[in-house]
């Protein structure tokens, strides 16, 4: 594989594709997309953009590059997950994932306050 091969595998990642889409693109196997991506997640790359992260010597590991890919990946992550439901913000109109259980209106305090002044 070479190193333009591996930028696009890490480019269309980051668009969400799947490994079946990025090995149909590039013509490539998809064990070996799989395989690369694989490989890439333990070289201390981000997990969400694949950005190199800095490891400090006897701290935990990290796995993401700042706190926004964190939370970027963790509600990709559970979004899908059960009780989670899609929602409209009533003040921005901005869509939003809520647990179906709560009755929430809004996707921030900021759109709130904004509100209920």
């Amino acid at each position: 594989m070479t190193t333009e091969e591996k930028r696009k595998i890490d480019i269309l990642k980051r668009d969400r594709k799947s490994v079946a889409e990025i090995a149909k693109e590039l013509n490539l196997s998809p064990n070996t997309v799989k395989s690369y991506l694989q490989r890439r997640k333990s070289q201390n790359s981000c997990l969400m953009c694949g950005m190199h992260v800095e490891q400090n010597q006897g701290r935990k590991q990290k796995k993401f590059c700042s706190d926004k890919c964190r939370g970027l990946y963790w509600r990709e992550q559970h979004k899908q997950s059960d009780g989670m439901t899609e929602c409209v913000c009533a003040a921005c109109g901005k869509k939003f994932y809520a647990y179906a259980s709560k009755k929430r209106k809004y996707c921030s305090e900021v759109c709130y306050r904004r509100r209920n002044g």
